[in-house]
């Protein structure tokens, strides 16, 4: 759950980007939202927190494409698709 000491307006940036970096990178990593106009437009995330994303983001690409091959593999051992010779075989 987001509260609003983790909320910066894009304004405050440039003024307080040292204050800002500090506090995603202590003790307690939480991200810091950046809004615009009342609406999110960033989140700036410690480097540990933006690895663990990406790995967790990679494992979930992982699995998504193990069960696609699984399903492949289960509908043409159960002959719902076919090996095609050459292109022209998909107008057949």
């Amino acid at each position: 759950m987001i509260d609003f000491n983790q909320i910066v307006p894009v304004s405050e940036l440039a003024r307080n980007s040292q204050a800002i970096l500090t506090r995603v990178t202590s003790m307690d990593k939480k991200p810091v939202i950046v809004f615009k106009r009342n609406k999110p437009i960033a989140a700036i995330v410690g480097f540990d927190k933006f690895s663990d994303l990406l790995k967790a983001q990679q494992e979930n690409e992982t699995e998504k494409a193990l069960r696609a091959i699984a399903i492949a593999e289960k509908e043409y051992k159960t002959g719902k698709t076919k090996v095609l010779k050459s292109a022209s075989e998909l107008w057949k």
